[in-house]
């Protein structure tokens, strides 16, 4: 604030007669007064919100103005304490405080605390009893120097911190700030002392300014950044005096002798003495103030701080390092607190669940657990582990109909993965709003962290999906020619819960999601003719998501669908019902991008809905193959089951060779040779796939086991070995998983051996699937020799190893299990469970998805899951299998 404006601002008073007001005790004299508008701020008590404050008394002569605070002497002697001259105006909206005050004629003065109030022509504000105000403070013992400093007239003088004798000074003085000691300090004749920078001056002695001296801050320092104490004085001799026309922006404090100024002082800041003489027009206005009267006034709050008043300042002193205060321990003078207590002096318990455990050992921080179970030993104590018997879990998300997982993993090796430890990514259907299971209306996308470790739901994972991966929204699309479905239709659109996701060897993360047209049922549903495909680089960073192409087995490599400029495509269908309705609709797709070519990637899809052309049939009958070798922004398609659809076509890959696998009806597998131009081969596998209730969703899969090829004058024969996975019914009733191993010799004859046949006693053995290594994360995973002029190319025998998982289903609940495939061997390995068994019995999607990812430790597998308790809530959880040995 500029120079001469106090703290607490300017008011306007009005003044008003009364007619009955503050009669002083035995005083025939008082009279009338008036009382001020404006209620004071200050009670009186605080030191800081005095201008003028004496031990004694107080004297203020004609034309005085006293402003923007309180004005106080605390003498309780006989005689007058305060006497404001004639036509002053002082503390108007603040406060007076005198036993006994005199006003003379035409004095205005704000409320008064006195004893006895003499004003026959005055006015004043409310009266209430005398309180005597705050002490005036001590002046703590100086230490003089002995050298004398004298500036003479027309000489400006810089003068460093110290301990001097007697300073004179006739010209200027500059301070350049700290605390100076000495026994006296004169000012002459238009003489100045500036400071510079915050500067205190004690004295031994005496303070004395004759006329028209100036002791001012520079620039815009406030008044406070000058203070002189002054212990010199006693009850007949003054302490502080100045001559007529002294300019004061300084704290004055005379606690022992009188402060005596003659006419027509101007002065900012604030003066506390014994006893105060101010002669006729003096110009006196609040800035800064006094901070402490006594060493009560200046109780920090702190532990490590010694506090004290000195010379009217607080100085809040650190304690030693390392001095205990409370739960704590002292640092330059602030408590640094011990683990889970807070606060200024480490004094408040944070214990979040209220079991006594503080909340940074609490393995459970927001449910009681005094006992701090940990049965796995994860650090997650069993009353809030979602899975108390497995290290490794992580709760992604909790509620809804979570529906139709698919997972990938990019590995720490990704551009953009190194600082997470690499990242995992769960894409999930979650309808709401009542939505049924299977047909959602919220897709969802998760990322997390693949080393995060949390037992708070979501906090390993964030929420990708929405806005960033919905190119159906109600908004403008790029539309071709024609009209585009009005918005209110638009706003219809939904995309299905159905989804997979694939990793590229390039580190791209691709999702496929179906896209679906209004409200969604089993019943002749309004389905969609097609599904969205995006890729993302750089770790799955949003807004990296980029679309790259609209998955339609006619019309490959348009979007938006031509169905949405209405009526532009001859074969229009977006949202119409199938005339025949003898095709579930489009659903059930698989991706699958080719680890040993980069850029070849391969969707299988059922049939779609809608009408043909003619509008008498349905538009789409054959379940597809779609295969892209531009890392899927152009297709082709190829039908490789005609006439009808197909649940789920899980895809590998040998170099050179693409397998696909189904089971409906018979357990057939198909390889093509050209990048899925066309089929070369067909077989079944064995006896026909049998299954309970849950059906055969996700309970067939496809990994390889070996390749090898020989090359010599031109002629290349080869050999393949893959293994495949689906359910049949054993002689109790009882679904089982049958594993069997299928060769495919040199001329092209494959030939099939059950492996083994996965069974839980007394339960249902569904959604068994298996998951291979990644063959362009792992390290030299084609060997190549030459012997006798034939070059000889094999599979790396670690990348036959597989993880099958597969749940255990039964009135009891449900457990997620698995074992290990060995590549040496070629056998399963001891069942283990994944998951603790839950009590829902409903089923919680079609698949049991697991992506692979290689790190510093070797192989590893990502392993999602939906659980569901008996009260019906679900909660998506994910776990990391090690195989320690390949």
């Amino acid at each position: 604030m500029g120079k001469g404006h106090g703290r607490f601002g300017r008011w306007s008073l009005v003044v008003g007669a009364c007619t009955a007001c503050s009669q002083g005790v035995g005083d025939e004299n008082t009279a009338s007064v008036t009382e001020s508008v404006i209620a004071p701020s200050s009670n009186g008590t605080l030191i800081s919100s005095y201008l003028l404050l004496t031990r004694e008394t107080i004297s203020l002569d004609d034309r005085g103005l006293l402003q923007d605070a309180d004005v106080g002497a605390a003498s309780t002697g006989v005689g007058d304490t305060v006497v404001i001259g004639s036509d002053a105006r002082v503390a108007l909206g603040r406060i007076t405080v005198g036993r006994q005050v005199r006003l003379r004629d035409r004095a205005q003065v704000g409320d008064l605390h006195a004893t006895t109030v003499i004003s026959p022509n005055a006015t004043h504000g409310t009266v209430t009893p005398f309180v005597a105000p705050p002490a005036v403070p001590t002046v703590a013992a100086v230490t003089p120097g002995t050298t004398d400093v004298t500036v003479n007239a027309g000489q400006t003088l810089p003068l460093n911190a110290g301990s001097y004798r007697r300073i004179t000074v006739n010209g200027t003085l500059n301070l350049n700030g700290g605390t100076y000691q000495l026994q006296d300090l004169v000012i002459g004749n238009d003489a100045k002392l500036v400071a510079l920078a915050n500067s205190r001056l004690r004295l031994a002695g005496r303070l004395t300014g004759l006329d028209r001296t100036q002791l001012i801050a520079n620039g815009s320092l406030p008044a406070g950044a000058l203070s002189i104490a002054v212990q010199g004085g006693n009850a007949t001799t003054d302490a502080i005096t100045f001559g007529n026309d002294a300019r004061i922006e300084a704290l004055l404090l005379a606690p022992n002798g009188a402060v005596r100024i003659g006419d027509r002082l101007i002065e900012t800041g604030a003066i506390a003495g014994r006893r105060a003489i101010i002669a006729h027009d003096a110009r006196m206005t609040y800035e800064s103030g006094f901070q402490c009267s006594v060493t009560g006034d200046c109780n920090d709050g702190k532990l490590c701080t010694t506090d004290g008043c000195a010379d009217g300042a607080c100085q809040n002193t650190p304690v030693a390092n390392g001095t205990r205060c409370n739960q704590g321990t002292c640092q330059a003078g602030s408590c640094q607190c011990d683990t889970d207590y807070s606060g200024t002096n480490c004094d408040v318990f944070a214990d979040d669940d209220g079991d006594g455990i503080g909340n940074t050992p609490d393995n459970c921080r927001t449910v009681p657990n005094t006992s701090q179970a940990d049965a796995d030993g994860d650090g997650i104590g069993d009353a809030c582990d979602f899975c108390v018997n497995d290290p490794n879990c992580v709760a992604i998300v909790q509620g809804g109909s979570l529906w139709e997982l698919s997972t990938a993993v990019a590995p720490p090796s990704t551009p953009g993965c190194g600082s997470s430890g690499g990242r995992l990514f769960v894409s999930i259907g979650r309808p709401g709003g009542g939505s049924t299971p299977g047909t959602g209306d919220n897709g969802y996308l998760f990322r997390g962290d693949l080393n995060c470790r949390s037992p708070l739901v979501g906090a390993c994972a964030t929420d990708l999906y929405d806005p960033v991966l919905y190119p159906l929204r109600p908004s403008d699309y790029p539309l071709g020619s024609g009209t585009a479905r009005p918005p209110a239709r638009r706003a219809l659109d939904q995309s299905f819960a159905d989804n997979v996701m694939a990793r590229m060897p390039d580190g791209n993360i691709l999702l496929v999601r179906d896209l679906a047209l209004d409200t969604l049922t089993f019943t002749n549903p309004p389905l969609d003719d097609g599904a969205g495909l995006w890729a993302s680089s750089q770790c799955g960073t949003d807004p990296s998501w980029t679309f790259r192409s609209f998955l339609d087995p006619a019309d490959t490599t348009q979007f938006p669908p031509p169905e949405l400029t209405d009526g532009t495509d001859p074969a229009a269908s977006y949202g119409l019902p199938r005339p025949n309705g003898n095709i579930p609709g489009w659903d059930r797709e698989e991706i699958y991008a080719d680890p040993f070519t980069p850029g070849d990637v391969y969707t299988t899809f059922g049939p779609a809905s809608g009408t043909d052309s003619s509008g008498t049939a349905d538009k789409y009958v054959d379940t597809v193959l779609s295969s892209s070798h531009d890392g899927g922004v152009t297709w082709s398609t190829i039908p490789i089951y005609a006439g009808g659809f197909v649940q789920p076509i899980m895809m590998t890959s040998n170099p050179g060779r693409l397998f696909t696998f189904d089971c409906e009806g018979p357990p057939v597998l198909r390889w093509s040779d050209d990048g899925g131009a066309t089929v070369a081969g067909t077989f079944i596998v064995g006896p026909a796939c049998g299954a309970n209730s849950w059906g055969v969703e996700g309970t067939q899969s496809v990994t390889r086991v070996q390749y090898a090829s020989a090359s010599a004058l031109g002629v290349t024969v080869r050999q393949d070995k893959v293994r495949v996975i689906y359910p049949a019914i054993d002689a109790s009733g009882l679904q089982v998983a049958q594993v069997y191993e299928v060769t495919i010799d040199t001329t092209g004859t494959a030939t099939a051996s059950l492996l083994t046949t996965i069974s839980e006693p007394g339960f249902d053995v569904v959604q068994a699937g298996i998951a291979e290594p990644d063959p362009s994360q792992v390290p030299n995973p084609i060997l190549t020799s030459t012997i006798g002029g034939v070059t000889v190319q094999t599979l790396n025998p670690a990348l036959g190893a597989a993880l099958v998982t597969w749940k255990a289903f039964g009135t009891g609940g449900i457990r997620l299990r698995g074992a290990y495939f060995s590549s040496a061997t070629g056998n399963l390995g001891t069942p283990f469970d994944i998951s603790d068994t839950w009590a829902g019995t409903n089923k919680t999607g079609d698949y049991s998805k697991i992506a692979f990812y290689y790190d510093a430790t070797g192989f590893n597998f990502w392993v999602p899951y939906v659980t569901e308790n008996a009260s019906g809530l679900r909660t998506l959880i994910g776990t990391s299998l090690h195989l320690a040995s390949p």
